[in-house]
């Protein structure tokens, strides 16, 4: 009986830290909660008018492709592209210190390219990144004080900062959490008619599929 307790447990252990070779390629999918932060805004027709726009949280979702430099020895450095969208909606308007009710939903899409550095121990494994690339957001149809107006888009380049921990189920498989702040600056004409300064922290959970 002990014998094969002992083939159990030197199969455990071969199983556990086989994952201390696996592949440094990975996939991965992501699903949180995207928190805005208070933008400053100052309108874009003219006017002179500057103030905040806040925003209700939202669902964030994504997917990365990432590789990890182990055959260039350097295991530490990787890089990923992260395409990223969440859902906040526009809750409040303030324009030099009056605010306004905003009913709208908001859609923000990126595109970005990540540097990542990671500590190497296995299996639990955290991580820093800075990235930066194309994002985009959609301003729906809504209404100010019930007032309707029409919904705008726009593109800007934009950055982030982000950290996380990932763990190591077996060779080709891992789950992670993560913390993103995000930033781009848009500019919506049209009936929105400003400048915003687009901030939003995310945090999510996702796992990895290495090969």
């Amino acid at each position: 009986m002990k014998k094969i307790i002992y083939a159990i447990m030197i199969a455990c252990g071969i199983f556990i830290f086989s994952g201390l070779s696996y592949a440094e390629s990975y996939v991965s999918a992501y699903i949180g909660s995207a928190i805005p932060h208070d933008s400053d805004v100052s309108d874009n027709t003219g006017a002179g008018l500057s103030g905040e726009f806040s925003f209700e949280p939202g669902m964030a979702a994504g997917a990365k492709l990432g590789y990890w430099f182990s055959e260039e020895k350097m295991p530490y450095l990787g890089l990923q592209f992260d395409l990223n969208k969440h859902f906040p909606s526009g809750d409040k308007l303030t324009v030099s210190g009056v605010g306004f009710e905003v009913d709208t939903d908001v859609t923000v899409y990126s595109l970005t390219i990540n540097a990542i550095v990671r500590y190497l121990n296995e299996p639990i494994r955290p991580y820093y990144g800075v990235g930066g690339g194309w994002f985009r957001a959609k301003i729906d149809n809504g209404t100010i004080l019930g007032i309707p107006f029409q919904g705008e888009e726009d593109t800007a380049f934009g950055w982030q900062l982000l950290a996380g921990v990932d763990y190591i189920i077996n060779p080709n498989l891992s789950v992670f959490g993560e913390y993103k702040y995000s930033g781009a600056d848009f500019e919506f004409a049209g009936d929105v008619g400003l400048d915003v300064e687009y901030r939003v922290s995310q945090i999510y959970a996702g796992i990895s599929y290495h090969f």
